[in-house]
Formats: C-alpha cells, sequence, structure tokens
C-alpha cells in the first residue's frame, strides 16, 4: 500500500474528502435515520489534515483531483473511510 502526504496530494486529498463528507451528509439527510450521524458530520473539523493510502493513487493535477483505487483508505480527524478492492464482474 503506498502512502503519501505531500503537500499537492493533502490540497487534492483534501478536495476528495470534502466531496466524501457532502455526499455522506446527503445521505443523512435523505434517510431521517441517519439525522444524528449528519449532524455529528457537520461538525466535523474539514480543515483537519487528510492521510490516505491506496494500492493505485492517480494525480490528475489538471481537474485538481485525486483518484485512488484498491484498498483504499481514508481519515481525517476522526473520520475514517476504507473500501477494499473490488472484484471484476
Amino acid at each position: 500500500m503506498t502512502n503519501n502526504t505531500t503537500p499537492l496530494l493533502r490540497i487534492a486529498g483534501r478536495s476528495a474528502a470534502a466531496g466524501f463528507l457532502l455526499t455522506i451528509a446527503g445521505f443523512g439527510a435523505a434517510f431521517g435515520g441517519m439525522y444524528s450521524h449528519a449532524q455529528a458530520i457537520a461538525a466535523h473539523n474539514s480543515n483537519a489534515p487528510v492521510n490516505y493510502g491506496a494500492d493505485r493513487i492517480e494525480l490528475q493535477d489538471r481537474q485538481n483531483r485525486v483518484v485512488l483505487s484498491g484498498n483504499v483508505d481514508i481519515t481525517q480527524a476522526g473520520l475514517r473511510l476504507r473500501a477494499a478492492a473490488g472484484r471484476p464482474g
């Protein structure tokens, strides 16, 4: 697993994490049972450093984003997202 925290990658990772957090908040708003979790995410420190690792990391500099694939692990201020490598099919 590759682990990178260079400044450019951290900025791109922060953008990816912000999109992830907005997606989670959107699901929380859509499903009433998750309301308390959405409130917890709303109080999350989105300015905290983002650390991530994956089997494959692709920096798309012009689009200001990072594409992670295969055993993805992203953490930010106590919030963690993990995704195993997918299987074709």
